[in-house]
């Protein structure tokens, strides 16, 4: 393989990956509020899904509390402090109740 077309995928493959991360970044930041437990939530749901899963389902507060939980029996890396955070930051800006 010549060297200048290995060169061009690479640099196509790299503009590729930051134009996806970036347009998943600037979604993410209009789709879920500011407040405390938001950061928390990003880096505990999406070892299983994607950002969008949240703003998909429609769940109720008890719903979204009876889901974190179940999350974490079915073995999602939360830690215990930040149980609450999560918790909560689901409940305050998706549950259908509100």
């Amino acid at each position: 393989m010549n060297i200048r077309y290995f060169k061009y995928i690479f640099r196509t493959f790299i503009a590729l990956f930051l134009i996806g991360f970036f347009s998943v970044k600037i979604q993410a930041q209009g789709a879920f509020p500011e407040g405390d437990g938001r950061d928390k939530v990003f880096v505990a749901c999406v070892q299983c899904h994607g950002l969008g899963h949240l703003t998909r389902v429609s769940l109720d507060a008890e719903q979204w509390e009876n889901a974190v939980y179940d999350m974490v029996a079915r073995g999602a890396v939360i830690d215990i402090d930040d149980l609450d955070s999560i918790k909560n930051y689901l409940i305050n800006n998706f549950a259908n109740d509100k």
